[in-house]
């Protein structure tokens, strides 16, 4: 729980509106048209923004050598490469 908290907090970081978004659906179980109602923006704007933030979920999980999605892990040069790309947008990678 405190990884994911950790996750919330670096991804309100670099966007506020996209962390309020995973806060209202992942934690308070909201629907894509009540969170759009409530933070006064378009269900289109939530749908992006949701699948951004599960995109990036998954591109740690794949970075971090995880499975994910179908991905087999990568392999070590990629994640240096990777990790390169991803540090400065999400912070530091392990």
């Amino acid at each position: 729980m405190l990884a994911l908290d950790e996750a919330l907090t670096r991804l309100a970081a670099l966007d506020a509106e996209q962390a309020r978004i995973v806060e209202l659906r992942y934690f308070g179980g909201l629907t894509v048209e009540e969170t759009a109602e409530a933070i006064g923006i378009s269900p289109a704007t939530v749908k992006r923004q949701w699948a951004m933030a599960r995109g990036v979920a998954e591109a740690r999980d794949r970075l971090r050598g995880r499975r994910c999605c179908g991905w087999g892990a990568v392999t070590p040069d990629q994640w240096e490469r990777l990790k390169a790309l991803f540090n400065g947008a999400l912070g530091s990678v392990p």
